[in-house]
């Protein structure tokens, strides 16, 4: 291609882009969250005649491989029974010392869960008690759980009086645009 696309259709791109990462086709209303135009369809219809995007049932994807569709669908009911579990372990999580508030992040925040995938926890805590609380959880997670990480995966810790991530690129915008406020929602918001 030799010429810039228009922005909603760069933006449509760039967010198929980043879920082609993961294998992750989106579908219309995913894509509409992305793209602020008064005729999407006809965006994304210029997409496909490039020959950009390829459209597969009712998903979009940069693949001309449907494969991942399948994986997709599979996924998405596997994380309806993670979803479950994720809750119990977040309201858990949230009786340790100085946390203030759980979230659930990575790929079950965005209603998906691979075979091998795990449960992943954005936790919220006490102004200068961030180390106290990270300590706590992680020593529960070796010495109680094995080390386990496929229903406690505590991966991301800032305390309420820091709460910009400090390390800002397209990865952590999504990820923090896709949290799923469990325990304390008023600090979320």
């Amino acid at each position: 291609m030799d010429y810039p696309l228009p922005y909603c259709q760069s933006d449509i791109f760039k967010k198929l882009a980043y879920y082609q990462v993961f294998n992750y086709p989106l579908n219309f209303e995913e894509l509409s969250k992305y793209c602020f135009s008064d005729n999407i369809i006809k965006e994304i219809n210029e997409l496909i005649k490039l020959g950009l995007v390829f459209k597969h049932g009712e998903f979009y994807s940069l693949s001309p491989d449907s494969k991942s569709i399948e994986e997709r669908i599979e996924g998405n009911k596997r994380s309806e029974l993670y979803f479950q579990k994720g809750v119990k372990k977040a309201k858990f999580i949230a009786k340790f010392p100085y946390v203030r508030a759980v979230l659930i992040s990575g790929s079950l925040s965005k209603g998906y869960m691979p075979e091998d995938g795990d449960v992943d926890y954005f936790i919220i805590t006490q102004k200068n008690r961030l180390w106290v609380a990270r300590t706590s959880l992680i020593l529960y997670k070796k010495i109680f759980l094995l080390n386990s990480r496929k229903y406690f995966c505590v991966n991301y810790f800032i305390d309420d009086e820091n709460l910009e991530i400090p390390n800002q690129n397209l990865f952590t915008a999504t990820e923090i645009t896709t949290l799923l406020p469990i325990v304390n929602k008023d600090l979320y918001n």
